[in-house]
Formats: C-alpha cells, structure tokens, sequence
C-alpha cells in the first residue's frame, strides 16, 4: 500500500482496466490515506464504497462508467456509496515511509516505553556479562550503533527487490556474514592498514548507497539484482567490519571495546525507529553520523 507500488498496479492495466482495494479501514484517516494515495496515482477520487455496518471499504479506481449503476448493486448488496471524509492532511504511505498504519510522522507513546525497556535491558545485561569494564569506549559504541542502522536499511530495501519472504532474509543474512568473513580475512591478512583510508572508502560507499536506488535493478534478471544489490549494498558493511576489526586489533582493553560496541548496537536499533519520522532512506544519513562520531572519537582510545 505504498505510492510506487499503486503506480506499478497502473502501468499494468490496459485502457479499460480498474483496480479494487477492499480493506478494514477502523480509523478514519486510513480511509483517508487509501482514498488520496489512489487519487494521487490515478488522477481522480477513487469510488468509495462502504460495506453497511461494517469498517469494510472498498476502492474502485479506473473505473468511468456511470456510478449510479453501482449504486443500485449496492441496494441489493448492503453497500453505498460515500464521500471520502477529508478532515486534515495526512501523509502518503511510500517505500521510504511504508508505514499506513501510523496517522503522522512520529514515534507513538507506546513506542517509547518499549524502546526505554529495551534500553535498560541492554544495559543490565553489558553489566552483567562484563562485571569488570568501567566506563564506556565511545568508539566502539558508535561503531555498533551505526552497523545496526546501516544493516537495517539495507535488509529493508532489499525487500523491494526479492519481496518480503525468505528469500530477503537469506540473502541479506548471507550477505551480512559473507562482507563481515571477508573484511575480517583482509584485516588478519595485512600487517597494517590506515583506518582513515578505510573511513574514507567506508563514507563513499554509503555515498553511492545513498545516491542510487536499488529500483534501477529492477528490470533486470534475479542473479544481476543478487549480485548488483550485494555490491551496492555489501560494500558499506565491507568497510565498516573493517573498521571494526582494525580497531579491536589495535586495542588493548577488548572486554571495554566489545560491552561499549554490544550497547550501541542496542542504542543502534532504537535509532532504527527514527525511519518512523525520517524515513528509511535517510537511516544513511544517520549512519555516517554515527562513523563520523566513532573516527572522531578514536584518538581518545
């Protein structure tokens, strides 16, 4: 139920051809959300039909013909058929923000309690693994944060390309651990390795991930997207396991480094409900934030 997708739906119909959404609409604004998101890709309201009695909703966009005949069907079928209720603005679902069932650009209340829970979970936890470790490595604390948001983004928008199965999962798990072996295998291999070098290349590479959808992989056969998104999508996670490894070669305090990066993985995945606001694609973004924090902050390390 999101904008490109509604597009996709249009661009496979012929000249007569409709689309019908039937949907549980319980709040208004959902019904609200559906009726614009149809009128924004078909260039006219939908026909909006009510089940008597009932949230259920129907859609019918495409359709040109006279709209008192369906509304004699729906004498002998319980239904009507009813203005949209348009009471404010409301935000278009879309494959950045996919979320229809959140009226606006927020984190709801209810959110946040688990979200502090989590937090409080995750720290009791680093206490308690790691009795002995005293403060916190802010370096390897944001490299976990940022590993998490980068990886969540990434396992997100492959799901546009394979679809919302297991298929993603494997793939995306697979190659998490394929990019994480290898740099891993690089770092034991070299002797020595500049770690700017490797936060420069790291920041190009969320640079072209930022930059180029992974739709434009769309047209093309399943092993060109497997291998073109493990590329776009691998070489951030590539350099930033790097990173990590050269980091954890180079210290001297590794209980330190590995309870300062497993709490900011957890700090890591609640910034990953910042998408509720920013979108998913921007999760980059914060990202290289948090890189840029960890390369800044290595030198007091």
């Amino acid at each position: 139920y999101t904008l490109e997708s509604m597009r996709q739906v249009r661009d496979r119909l012929n000249e007569e051809g409709i689309i019908s959404i039937t949907f549980f609409a319980e709040r208004w604004w959902i019904k609200q959300r559906l009726n614009q998101l149809l009128q924004e890709v078909f260039g006219t309201p939908p026909i909006q039909l009510n089940i008597t009695g009932t949230p259920w909703v129907m859609y019918i966009s495409g359709y040109t013909g006279d709209t008192s005949l369906l509304q004699a069907l729906c004498a002998d079928l319980t239904c009507d058929v009813e203005l949209p209720i348009i009471r404010e603005p409301i935000p278009l679902s879309t494959d950045d923000w996919p979320y229809l069932y959140l009226k606006d650009r927020n984190i709801p209340f209810s959110y946040w309690i688990v979200l502090v829970i989590v937090l409080i979970i995750a720290w009791i936890s680093t206490r308690k693994v790691f009795p002995r470790v005293k403060g916190m490595n802010w370096h390897f604390f944001y490299l976990g944060g940022a590993f998490l948001l980068i990886e969540f983004k990434i396992i997100t928008e492959l799901a546009l390309l394979f679809g919302s199965t297991w298929i993603v999962n494997a793939i995306a798990i697979s190659a998490v651990l394929i990019m994480v072996l290898l740099a891993n295998l690089l770092i034991a291999k070299l002797r020595s390795i500049k770690l700017s070098m490797l936060y420069v290349l790291l920041f190009l590479s969320l640079a072209i991930g930022y930059l180029i959808s992974l739709n434009v992989l769309l047209p093309h056969g399943y092993l060109t997207r497997i291998i073109g998104s493990t590329i776009l999508m691998g070489l951030p996670l590539f350099f930033a396991s790097a990173i990590f490894a050269t980091s954890l070669k180079q210290s001297n305090e590794i209980n330190l480094a590995f309870s300062s990066n497993f709490y900011g993985s957890a700090v890591g995945g609640v910034f990953e409900y910042s998408s509720l606001i920013i979108g998913i694609h921007n999760l980059f973004l914060v990202g290289a934030m948090m890189y840029l924090a960890s390369w800044l902050l290595k030198s007091r390390h």
